[in-house]
């Protein structure tokens, strides 16, 4: 499930590689959009509060650029755990509230940042483990070659551990993962 898919891109690859999609939009005009140039995902409008499927219907769910536009990010947060299967992937990318940009003034009216780590304790109380946060980084053209490279070697991993700190105060945005955790059943 793709919440907040827009015209569907991130929908069309998960489709592309093999996946049953699904994307939700708020905007009717955008999901209007996204049928007519991707059919190999189930769009339909909805709210960020409540995703019109029974619980423990995916097994992945993202939340890319959204969650710093809604106004009660837990309780967007418990939606989409909600329709989450035990042991599903949630990833969100999100605004990055330790970015230089946020200390020169440049705070929005419209957004909101987010610290990583306090994010990270958020998903902690709502039953996520395996929590990473994962780096933007974004290369000047002239390197191209170099970042090519890091990405064939998977060198991004190393990466994401040894400059976590410079990330953190460079990076507009991150990434956040979390698996949900599994509980048995008493018998």
């Amino acid at each position: 499930l793709d919440v907040g898919c827009g015209l569907g891109f991130v929908s069309r690859e998960f489709a592309r590689l093999g996946f049953e999609a699904y994307g939700v939009d708020f905007s009717k005009e955008v999901i209007k959009a996204a049928k007519r140039y991707v059919s190999a995902v189930h769009f339909q409008r909805s709210s960020i509060y409540e995703l019109p499927f029974p619980d423990q219907s995916f097994d992945v769910v993202t939340c890319l650029g959204v969650l710093q536009t809604v106004a009660d990010p837990s309780e967007a947060i418990n939606e989409m755990s909600r329709v989450l299967k035990q042991g599903g992937l949630l990833v969100i990318r999100t605004l990055n509230t330790f970015a230089l940009s946020s200390f020169r003034g440049k705070k929005s009216l419209f957004f909101t940042f987010y610290n990583p780590f306090q994010l990270k304790k958020i998903l902690k109380k709502k039953n996520f483990g395996k929590i990473s946060i994962k780096g933007i980084y974004i290369c000047p053209k002239f390197i191209k070659f170099f970042t090519q490279a890091i990405l064939r070697m998977k060198l991004y991993k190393i990466f994401n551990v040894l400059f976590l700190p410079i990330f953190i105060f460079s990076s507009h945005s991150f990434y956040i993962e979390g698996i949900k955790k599994i509980y048995e059943k008493n018998c």
